[in-house]
């Protein structure tokens, strides 16, 4: 498999010498609150305790919300995104920490409210399994 083909298999495309997501994320620098390339707890640790108004976004069902989530965390499962975003995350310029169990569904959560127009978009890489491997906090 050539680079290109590589590329284009992990959604990463080549423009004036920085790599770009074809997702419209920039590459490894999350310095941009427009980034929705999926963020290490350490980066998620500062935005959380640096970003004003952000809204930590728990994308998992019911049910595993229950069993524990990040503190201050708002449940929208990424089944109920495309209707509910809206009713849940009223401005779509507002910060948003998306997380899940492992990264799968915040990653589609994230993709859908992008297509709904959200713009300052973060995923929790490694999810709420990360969170808690690193001793941090979950509440009930």
């Amino acid at each position: 498999m050539n680079m290109k083909t590589r590329l284009q298999v992990l959604g990463v495309a080549i423009a004036g010498g920085a790599w770009v997501s074809l997702l419209g994320n920039p590459g490894p620098a999350h310095a941009d609150p427009a980034a929705m390339a999926p963020f290490s707890l350490a980066e998620a640790k500062r935005e959380l305790a640096t970003t004003p108004g952000l809204t930590v976004l728990d994308v998992r069902t019911p049910e595993e919300f229950a069993s524990g989530h990040l503190p201050g965390a708002v449940l929208l499962p990424v089944t109920e995104v495309d209707r509910d975003a809206a009713t849940v995350l009223k401005d779509r310029d507002a910060p948003v920490l998306v997380y899940c169990r492992s990264g799968a569904r915040s990653a589609a959560a994230v993709a859908k409210l992008k297509a709904q127009g959200y713009t300052r978009l973060w995923d929790l890489a490694g999810g709420i399994i990360a969170w808690q491997a690193a001793g941090e906090v979950v509440v009930k």
